[in-house]
């Protein structure tokens, strides 16, 4: 794209495809500087084959109003763009490794809105003539309002595979390499508090983002090894062009004008049998009559489905899968429970109307509305337990070490000859880290846990014999296996 196309209007709506490989390099940039390379390469056109030089606009770049003055922003363009003739994409395979710059020239005038960006030669194998499988697609708008530049990284690198793929691990070492903050952050909790929990806010709070994310720590010991991340759809995000077109298909000798308006309540029509070991969204698709001709058919139509539930609502879903049943000839279904939820199309009034279609309608309907809250509890029962959990876990390591402090001179001859007797390698570890006078936190709360078994209180030896379960009922009246 040459310069004169630089007013091309909704730049930040095309699509840019980028080479997993430099998405997977190490690099930092700030948020202005992502917003230049993204405008850059979203001007990159399909065939292209060399770089061209492209001009990105002040008022887009930095989505002023008309009335705002361009002179106060363009200092800081200027200054983004030069940096970026002099920041470096680091990639490295085994011994060999190779760093360029992003961009190898950037100018303009003062007093013009835009400026001129080219990117650099070694960038085209990550641009340019790119072979199915080996890029990743998305749009400037999907990530435009972040303001970390390590929210940037972290949805580039999550958005890879998403959603085929809704969860990915890196180790803590791997994670800092590729945000290039490996010499930064000696804690994990200012790498949480700096880094991390920014990222995942911005992520999170952007609607256009479609992605929901959330994160688990994983340790050895007391050190973090591992971070995992999940992914799943954010409501009323946007759907991939396929799924799309799968939802546009509305083929049906019937016209829409022809639908009755019937209170749902009244309708009398084929019941709707969930099968079992399905997903909910492929128990719409089996009621609907979606029949897929391969897995990447059946991919698009779960996609579609899951948008029109996030966007609808499951329950307004299901009421509209009856409509689509009682219709006749339709051959895109998915097309047509769109155009339904989209214009309220109701059930025609039947012939024969029976109490028991009725009542089955709407036990089924009371149903899935029941297996939801069963869901949402049982998630809920699930948060609770880790709360508790973690609660427990210092409760009873205080326990313990109070029973070690108070007791440990008259009860160490008796844990001693406890461990010659009959001990494992474990425990004879512990007793020779206490004979060398170096126990550690394991070896002292074991030494704990083994002073309540013999003189601990019979509330004490409680926790020691149902744990958890114990301290949640006790402290918070929580039953550990309600579900």
């Amino acid at each position: 794209m040459n310069i004169t196309d630089r007013s091309v209007a909704g730049i930040k709506n095309y699509k840019i495809v980028k080479s997993n490989k430099l998405i997977n390099s190490k690099h930092t940039l700030s948020p202005l500087q992502w917003r230049l390379i993204l405008l850059t390469a979203a001007q990159i056109r399909k065939d292209d084959t060399e770089f061209n030089e492209c001009c990105i606009g002040l008022r887009e770049l930095f989505d002023l109003k008309k009335g705002d003055k361009i002179s106060d922003k363009y200092n800081q363009a200027r200054e983004a763009a030069v940096g970026l003739t002099n920041s470096s994409v680091y990639i490295q395979k085994g011994k060999h490794w190779v760093a360029f710059p992003f961009v190898t020239k950037a100018e303009g005038n003062e007093g013009e809105d835009f400026i001129k960006i080219r990117f650099a030669q070694e960038m085209k194998p990550f641009f340019l003539q790119l072979n199915a499988g080996e890029y990743t697609a998305y749009k400037p708008i999907n990530c435009w309002g972040f303001v970390s530049g390590h929210s940037f990284r972290l949805y580039e690198l999550l958005i890879q595979y998403f959603p085929n793929i809704n969860k990915r691990n890196f180790t803590l070492d791997s994670f800092k390499n590729l945000l290039n903050v490996e010499d930064k952050y000696k804690r994990f909790s200012d790498l949480k508090r700096r880094v991390i929990e920014p990222a995942v806010h911005d992520i999170n709070s952007y609607e256009p983002s479609g992605m929901f994310v959330e994160y688990e720590i994983k340790r050895r010991g007391r050190s973090v090894t591992d971070i995992i991340f999940y992914m799943s759809k954010k409501g009323n995000a946007l759907v991939s062009d396929a799924a799309a077109a799968e939802m546009g298909k509305v083929n049906i000798e019937e016209p829409a004008a022809n639908q009755a308006a019937l209170n749902f309540d009244k309708v009398s029509a084929e019941e709707v049998v969930p099968i079992p070991n399905l997903s909910e969204d492929e128990e719409i698709l089996a009621a609907i009559g979606f029949k897929a001709k391969n897995k990447a058919e059946q991919q698009k139509a779960l996609e579609a489905i899951s948008h029109l539930i996030r966007q609808y609502g499951l329950i307004q879903v299901h009421k509209k899968v009856f409509v689509v049943q009682q219709a006749a000839n339709v051959s895109s279904p998915i097309g047509y429970l769109t155009m339904a939820l989209k214009d309220d199309y109701q059930l025609k009034e039947p012939a024969k109307a029976t109490a028991k279609a009725s009542d089955a309608q709407s036990a089924y309907v009371q149903n899935k509305q029941k297996e939801q809250q069963a869901r949402t509890a049982k998630v809920l029962h699930k948060k609770k337990q880790d709360a508790i959990s973690k609660e427990f876990d210092k409760f009873w390591k205080d326990l313990c070490f109070q029973y070690l402090n108070e007791n440990i001179f008259g009860q160490y001859p008796n844990y001693v000859a406890y461990l010659n007797s009959d001990a494992s390698a474990y425990e004879r570890k512990f007793l020779e880290e206490w004979n060398k006078n170096k126990p550690s936190a394991e070896a002292k709360k074991y030494f704990g846990r083994w002073i309540i078994g013999q003189i601990g209180t019979k509330e004490h030896q409680a926790y020691l014999k149902e744990g958890v379960k114990y301290y949640a009922q006790k402290h918070h009246d929580f039953d550990w296996d309600a579900l």
